[in-house]
């Protein structure tokens, strides 16, 4: 007789097994999918370039292939965009992305845009979701088209800059120290035993009045780099200081600068009106009231208050690495309503910082 061992190894192997066959053969569709749209798409192109009569009347053309072939109009006016906007499919592209992704890229009309947008899909391992946020945003931006950034510069095209996905806060990836023991990286250099964080847990949904509630810190190989965090202090237009939630009850002060903008110094005229901005459009986003206990200690023991108004909002941050000067790089987003403890999912309201400092020409891309 066969015992319950032998019964739960053989069933491992079938789970595996099946996991291994059913997933490779749903990606073996899935780019069978990408590539047959991309030929449908060419196909109609094609016909319609090669046959004058056709030159003005693609939409007739689509209009009775759909009648003919039982098929919608509005997927035949989706493989045509997708084979327009990616003349040349790669073999690599198709592996990686799937037809939701080729799909909303395709709606980016800048070529270079749309191309280096695919790139980091691939890269960051996006699902269709997060790059048609990403997709949502950039057009968002882009919507007003050329506009008017200043003194002298009336004919200046708006610089729309990559806006990044906002992905779920306190979630992080696991690194193994020297030690051989497990730890978490919260980011910012800080490491964490995971035992310690597991322990914690059930004291973590318990936050003090006034303070961000905790969320469980999730584990994931593609970690998020987005945070909440209290602006303590604007030193200039692209720098300030920040008290950021880690989560597990951590938090990090640090010196954050703008990413992919540079503001002029601050001892010139421009720098200052800069640096009002900042102040100005942060303080109005979330008064002081809302500070944490923690960064109101802090102000009325360092004095950061006296000569360098803070503004106290609440903020979320998108962090990346440091620059030469030990800088993190952050993209910062705002908003004028309280949102406080609400999912990146649900901040459809937030606006992005770096992009308005360049829409009020004060500052310049990087």
């Amino acid at each position: 007789m066969r015992t319950i061992a032998a019964y739960a190894s053989d069933y491992k192997t079938l789970r595996q097994k099946v996991r291994d066959t059913l997933l490779s053969g749903q990606e073996r569709i899935e780019r069978q999918k990408v590539l047959t749209y991309w030929q449908t798409g060419k196909l109609i192109n094609d016909f319609v370039l090669q046959n004058t009569k056709y030159a003005e009347r693609g939409s007739e053309v689509i209009s009775r292939l759909s009648s003919d072939l039982k098929v919608s109009e509005r997927t035949l006016y989706e493989v045509v965009q997708f084979a327009r906007a990616f003349p040349k499919l790669r073999t690599c592209a198709i592996s990686d992305l799937s037809w939701a992704h080729f799909r909303k890229a395709a709606t980016i009309p800048d070529e270079k845009r749309r191309l280096r947008l695919i790139e980091q899909a691939k890269r960051n391992e996006w699902t269709a979701r997060d790059l048609a946020t990403r997709v949502t945003q950039i057009k968002s931006l882009a919507s007003n088209g050329r506009r008017t950034l200043g003194q002298g510069s009336r004919d200046k095209v708006r610089e729309v800059l990559e806006v990044p996905v906002l992905g779920p806060l306190y979630t992080y990836k696991l690194i193994t120290s020297a030690d051989g023991s497990e730890k978490i990286d919260l980011g910012f250099d800080v490491h964490i035993a995971k035992k310690c964080v597991m322990a914690s847990l059930p004291v973590m949904a318990k936050a003090p009045a006034g303070r961000l509630k905790q969320s469980q810190i999730k584990i994931t190989a593609a970690p998020s780099y987005t945070y909440q965090a209290y602006v303590e202090r604007v030193i200039d237009g692209d720098t300030l200081v920040a008290d950021i939630d880690l989560g597990a009850g951590i938090t990090t002060r640090q010196k954050l600068r703008l990413s992919c903008i540079d503001c002029p110094e601050i001892d010139t005229v421009e720098g200052k009106r800069a640096k009002a901005f900042v102040l100005r459009t942060l303080t109005s986003s979330q008064r002081r009231r809302h500070l944490s206990h923690r960064t109101q200690m802090r102000v009325s023991e360092t004095g950061i208050g006296i000569g360098a108004p803070v503004p106290g909002a609440l903020v979320t941050i998108k962090s990346t690495k440091d620059d030469k000067y030990g800088r993190y790089l952050a993209d910062i987003f705002y908003s004028r309503v309280s949102w406080r403890g609400k999912p990146a999912a649900d901040r459809g309201n937030l606006a992005y910082l770096n992009q308005q400092l360049l829409d009020e020409n004060l500052a310049r891309r990087v």
